[in-house]
C-alpha cells in the first residue's frame, strides 16, 4: 500500500464538508455538484489504484453516513467508478484538462448508473435522467480546480513518489 493515502482521504473529507454545508445553498436546476465524486474521479485518474480506492472508500462511507438511505450503494458505486477509471488511466493523458473534464463527466455518469443499479428505486423518479444529466454538467467545471488540488497531494503514483 502506498504512503500518503491520508491526503486523498483528507481532501475527500473537505469535499464532503463543502458538499453538505455550502453547495446545497447553490442549487442549479434543483441539483448541485457532487464534489466528493469529482475528487474520487480525479484522484483515481492521477494517483492510481491505492489513492483512488482510498478516496472512493472514504467518500462512499462519508456519504453513507450523511444519507443512510443510500448506504452501501454509495460505497459500492464509488468503488466501482474508481476501479473503472484506474483501468483507463494508462490509455489517457492524465495531465490534459480536456481528458480530466471528460473523465469527470464519464465518471459521474458511471457512478450514477452504478448507484441506480444498486438502488433501483431511484429509477422510479420521472426526472431521474434529467437529474443525472444536470449533475454531469455541474461536475464538469469543477475538474480544473479539483485537479489542481489533487496534483498537490503528496501521494505515490504507481509506486513513484511525486
Amino acid at each position: 500500500m502506498s504512503r500518503g493515502l491520508g491526503w486523498p482521504v483528507l481532501l475527500v473529507m473537505l469535499a464532503a464538508w463543502l458538499q453538505t454545508t455550502w453547495l446545497p445553498s447553490l442549487p442549479l436546476g434543483g441539483e448541485w455538484p457532487d464534489l466528493v465524486l469529482v475528487v474520487i474521479v480525479l484522484t483515481a485518474l492521477a494517483g492510481g489504484l491505492d489513492a483512488g480506492l482510498a478516496a472512493a472508500l472514504s467518500g462512499g462511507l462519508l456519504l453513507a453516513l450523511a444519507a443512510p438511505a443510500g448506504g452501501l450503494a454509495f460505497v459500492l458505486s464509488r468503488l466501482l467508478t474508481a476501479l473503472w477509471l484506474v483501468s483507463l488511466r494508462n490509455r489517457w493523458s492524465r495531465d490534459n484538462l480536456v481528458v480530466q473534464v471528460v473523465a469527470v463527466m464519464l465518471g459521474t455518469l458511471a457512478c450514477e448508473l452504478a448507484f441506480a443499479a444498486l438502488r433501483p428505486a431511484v429509477l422510479q423518479h420521472a426526472d431521474w435522467a434529467t437529474r443525472v444529466g444536470c449533475r454531469v454538467l455541474l461536475n464538469a467545471p469543477l475538474a480544473p480546480f479539483v485537479s489542481w488540488a489533487v496534483a498537490r497531494l503528496p501521494i505515490e503514483e504507481d509506486g513513484l513518489a511525486r
